[in-house]
């Protein structure tokens, strides 16, 4: 075949775009022009001298290294935003989720070292989401409620943090079920700073406000600092785990960027179980809605509940009026 008989692919991809005269295009496209063929090329024969002088790495299992981009899922994260992190190539990332469907290829069963290494150096604590994602905000609601436990009012909170008083009590009895990661990372902070501190007692009435907070907050079943291993993901003995879940319908704020895969939406659509974030889930429940899907069907296609489908479906409502 000549150079002239190539197949000339451009890429298709939805969430990235591969040039031509790159490994990904020859790998991810099926192009065979030959800038995209040279670029393969060179990329095995620098792999085969890597390994052949010791520091190529070789393949690893890709099992925990998948588990890990599940737990960053679960924690927010788009697999784009993972991509930015990593500085892995996205189609590297899309082989190690999801495999290729159109080519009957299931998820990579090995992965190379190197790009092992930079998946699993991303975490949730350093790999920073952006302040306007939502998060579910059992763990910034369980902070509050211990720094309640050890006396600290909501004045004495709000004198301490940009938080207003009416969202530390909207965030602290739990009438807020979601929560932004820039509102998420304050509390935290504030946590870390007050959890082994006392509450300011110089006055009587502050005395008398510390009291009657620690006393509220023992009433009302709170959990003080030092009761929690992880604060964030222990089970809640006041709460199930389908409680948890259903927070996922806390609505997102007008003007919020959405942290949205637009391959894992397809792919929940098409009803593969994979799991999403809030603004994922809102995304699927919005596009199934419009094409007529009942509640239940998207429900069992989201693997919750049709109440669940129902208050998601609110939150849209509510965003679309706002």
């Amino acid at each position: 075949m000549g150079h002239s008989d190539r197949p000339v692919r451009d890429c298709q991809h939805f969430t990235v775009h591969h040039e031509h005269g790159s490994q990904a295009g020859y790998t991810q496209d099926g192009c065979r022009c030959t800038w995209c063929t040279n670029a393969n090329t060179v990329a095995k024969r620098q792999h085969r001298i890597a390994l052949a002088y010791g520091t190529g790495g070789g393949l690893v299992d890709a099992a925990p290294v998948r588990k890990h981009l599940e737990a960053l899922r679960a924690a927010g994260f788009s697999l784009q935003r993972i991509v930015q992190a990593s500085g892995v190539a996205q189609g590297a990332v899309n082989a190690l989720f999801y495999g290729a469907p159109a080519r009957n290829r299931p998820p990579s069963g090995q992965v190379r070292t190197q790009t092992a290494q930079r998946l699993l150096a991303c975490d949730a604590a350093t790999t920073a989401l952006p302040d306007g994602s939502r998060l579910i905000a059992a763990g910034t609601r369980r902070r509050l409620q211990a720094l309640a436990c050890a006396g600290w009012s909501t004045p004495a909170l709000a004198d301490r943090t940009t938080l207003t008083r009416r969202t530390l009590t909207r965030l602290l009895t739990g009438s807020a079920n979601s929560v932004t990661a820039g509102t998420a990372r304050t509390v935290a902070a504030l946590y870390e700073r007050l959890r082994l501190a006392p509450p300011p007692q110089r006055t009587p009435l502050q005395r008398t406000l510390a009291r009657q907070t620690a006393a509220a907050a023992q009433a009302a079943g709170w959990r003080a600092p030092h009761t929690w291993h992880d604060i964030d993901h222990d089970p809640d003995p006041t709460r199930s785990a389908c409680a948890d879940l259903e927070d996922l319908g806390g609505a997102a704020r007008p003007g919020d960027e959405p942290d949205v895969d637009e391959v894992a939406v397809e792919r929940v659509m098409r009803g593969e179980p994979l799991r999403l974030n809030l603004d994922e889930r809102l995304e699927v429940v919005g596009r199934l809605t419009r094409r007529g899907v009942s509640a239940r069907e998207i429900a069992q296609r989201l693997h919750t509940t049709s109440r669940t489908v129902v208050r998601l479906r609110g939150v849209l409502r509510g965003t679309t009026a706002a």
